[in-house]
């Protein structure tokens, strides 16, 4: 499992959004203008990048374009590669954009601290086990960051979006790696990125974790696949 991160503050997006969009597929291009917010253009332009790089990487010489599920989890179509079964997710919060792919179900979910104003209006959304949880944390903000991300990561690998908790009683397990699910087990890892919390949710435990920082030099040679 790869997980890809690009700190959209750390590598000249604007100069190589203006020369690279025009190089880019017109329905990529089309996805990326609707998006009025410049910051939130950036954001969908280094999606783009890092997806059309992985494409790549992990399908040289073919045409490869991810398709989405009703519920908007993105998947390899068959005809592109009929053998390989090849999972994706993406996530993104400020200027933080997150990637991750491999050959087992992945739920990916990053979100930024500053992002969270009110956490006491926002509980009505968590259990009472999650309330209790979060309000007796002695920093209950990131505790709620915490929860969330888990929430958003499980719900992507099984690839129905937040309707998950809502259609059945999901209990995970925030103090260990392992969840049970419908008799399966999800696996979580998580990272601290300075303001940021990024929580990956795996159905192997044994899944080794390459994490990849698109840094100046490796962005440039991303945008060479344009």
């Amino acid at each position: 499992m790869k997980l890809i991160l690009c700190d959209i503050s750390r590598i000249p997006i604007e100069a190589d959004f203006e020369s690279v969009l025009p190089k880019m597929e017109e329905r990529a291009r089309e996805r990326i203008l609707r998006f009025r917010r410049m910051e939130d253009r950036y954001r969908a332009f280094a999606r783009d990048v890092l997806l059309s790089w992985a494409l790549q990487a992990l399908f040289p010489g073919r045409r490869a374009a991810l398709e989405k599920n009703e519920y908007g989890k993105p998947f390899v179509p068959q005809e592109v590669a009929p053998s390989e079964k090849k999972e994706f997710s993406i996530s993104h919060s400020g200027d933080l954009v997150a990637i991750a792919y491999g050959t087992g179900r992945v739920g990916l979910d990053v979100e930024r601290l500053e992002r969270i104003k009110d956490v006491e209006k926002l509980l009505r959304f968590f259990s009472d086990e999650e309330k209790k949880r979060i309000i007796g944390a002695a920093d209950s903000k990131r505790e709620f960051i915490r929860v969330w991300t888990y929430r958003e990561a499980s719900s992507k690998l099984v690839g129905v979006g937040l309707s998950l908790f809502e259609r059945e009683p999901v209990h995970l397990n925030f103090d260990g790696p392992k969840t049970t699910y419908r008799n399966s087990f999800f696996y979580f890892w998580e990272w601290t990125y300075p303001d940021y919390q990024i929580t990956l949710c795996l159905e192997k435990t044994d899944e080794e974790i390459e994490t990849v920082h698109a840094d100046p030099s490796l962005w440039k040679r991303m945008l060479a696949v344009f």
